[in-house]
């Protein structure tokens, strides 16, 4: 049987540190982001985010991949995610009580399973299959601290 999505047993990200993270949708350069009326995709990813201890903790206790902040602005069209087979996705908000990821077969048409991915878990996510977010509620965000493990890294 395939898994989409599993859980894992991971250290629980620091109090202070989701604090931090969470302030950063405050800043005025990122609410510019958010706010962009040409966005497309709802989707804002926030690599520039200056969260050094946050970093240096998730390369410490987690994996030394690439870290960033990932926000949905409203759900999440089907896709795959480019170059990537897995993401490690904590969730720190998920955008509302009843938003889940949809994974579907190759035809965009079959759905496969569904998950709600939960609020400060750590799940491992197989991003090359179609999936959607969708659920997400209005004037609410998902957002989520998102590394992805690239095809040619795993295999």
């Amino acid at each position: 049987m395939e898994v989409f999505a599993q859980r894992m047993r991971l250290p629980t990200v620091p109090v202070e540190m989701v604090q931090e993270a969470l302030a950063v949708i405050s800043n005025p350069d990122i609410q510019k982001k958010i706010m962009d009326p040409t966005d497309l995709y709802g989707f804002v990813s926030l690599w520039d985010a200056n969260l050094p201890r946050l970093r240096q903790w998730l390369e410490g206790n987690v994996a030394p991949l690439v870290w960033h902040l990932s926000l949905f602005k409203r759900d999440m069209y089907i896709h795959k995610d480019p170059r990537t087979r897995s993401r490690i996705i904590y969730i720190l908000d998920p955008g509302g009580e009843n938003v889940v990821t949809r994974y579907y077969d190759d035809d965009k048409q079959t759905l496969l399973e569904t998950e709600s991915l939960g609020r400060e878990n750590w799940v491992v996510m197989n991003a090359a299959r179609y999936h959607d977010v969708q659920g997400i509620a209005p004037g609410q965000y998902r957002y989520a601290i998102t590394a992805r493990v690239h095809s040619r890294l795993v295999g």
